[in-house]
């Protein structure tokens, strides 16, 4: 659904979620740094995130799907309603409502500050 803003897309909860409600596991491909600088040298990349210190998982393919994942998710910094659990073990960050969302809500996640790290000018929120 359009945002209405300059982010697009968005992700908006189809029936109301309690708190805790897992929402979907952010899927891609799993680079290690060397493969995440190969692909993306200024280390500017929209659809990756942090695995750990030395892996991501990068869902730039996964995220042109129709249906919903985890790369359908924009960023707030205030208003979040989503928020990352990671188990590294299992190579999986998942994502889960932070608290009760409404239906009609946008589902929002804060990105963290090194994602917007060169590109500080086109956060919104």
């Amino acid at each position: 659904k359009d945002t209405g803003d300059a982010r697009g897309r968005g992700a908006y909860a189809a029936v109301t979620l309690p708190k805790g409600t897992w929402l979907t596991d952010y899927e891609g491909e799993l680079l290690d740094n060397d493969e995440f600088f190969a692909r993306y040298p200024t280390g500017v990349a929209d659809y990756c995130i942090a695995l750990s210190a030395d892996t991501v998982i990068d869902g730039a393919e996964i995220s042109k799907r129709q249906e919903f994942t985890g790369g359908h998710v924009n960023h707030s910094r205030r208003r979040y309603n989503v928020v990352r659990w990671v188990e590294r073990s299992k190579n999986r960050i998942s994502f889960h409502t932070s608290r009760e969302v409404q239906a009609g809500e946008e589902l929002l996640i804060d990105y963290g500050r090194t994602y917007w790290r060169g590109r500080e000018d086109q956060e919104i929120d």
